[in-house]
């Protein structure tokens, strides 16, 4: 099975080239430095992680849909296992991950009040 991070990319890099003629037009309208998602295609970096709040408008999708399997009932544990697996991180980038998937989880919960 992919490990979560490497699925996220993909599914970046794939809405990627749905949405926008070129990296460099992405880039533009993410005010994101030039050869980011090349970086990102190539493996270099996954700075895209700690973007994903910044990005998943500009893509077309809310940020939760970069965590979650589609038909995924788990999303509490998703999450929180993908929290777990970003102790490798450097402390800013899992400081903002930290974040974005707070505000997943908060965005969640509201939209699903009974």
């Amino acid at each position: 099975m992919e490990n979560d991070v490497e699925r996220i990319r993909e599914k970046v890099l794939r809405l990627i080239d749905l949405k926008y003629d070129s990296d460099a037009a992405f880039e533009h309208a993410a005010d994101l430095p030039p050869k980011t998602v090349s970086n990102w295609r190539r493996g270099r970096s996954t700075s895209y992680m700690k973007q994903l709040g910044k990005i998943a408008p500009l893509l077309g999708i809310h940020v939760a849909d970069f965590l979650l399997d589609a038909g995924s009932d788990d999303y509490g544990q998703r999450l929180l296992h993908l929290w777990r697996r970003t102790e490798g991180l450097p402390p800013e980038e899992r400081a903002a991950l930290t974040e974005t998937l707070s505000q997943v989880i908060r965005l969640y919960l509201s939209s699903h009040k009974e």
